[in-house]
């Protein structure tokens, strides 16, 4: 391992799947060393229970949302 950390985001609906990031946002990572060139993109069970060791939410509805979405019992300690 090399010390690299991988971060993603993704939303639980997909009304902005495809967009690049708010120019506000933009801006602000600019400013802090950070170019943001990803576009947005919806949660995708299928895979990202598999590929990512943690999953964290940024509210209740959310964290509902995604765990409803898990069949396997192991998935659910990644929370």
């Amino acid at each position: 391992m090399d010390g690299t950390i991988e971060i993603d985001s993704a939303g639980t609906l997909d009304y902005h799947t495809g967009e690049l990031p708010d120019p506000r946002m933009i801006k602000h990572a600019l400013k802090r060393g950070y170019k943001l060139e990803s576009r947005a993109r919806q949660f995708n069970p299928n895979n990202d229970f598999e590929y990512f060791d943690y999953i964290v939410t940024m509210d209740d509805d959310n964290h509902n949302k995604i765990t409803s979405l898990t069949k396997r019992k192991n998935t659910k300690t990644k929370f």
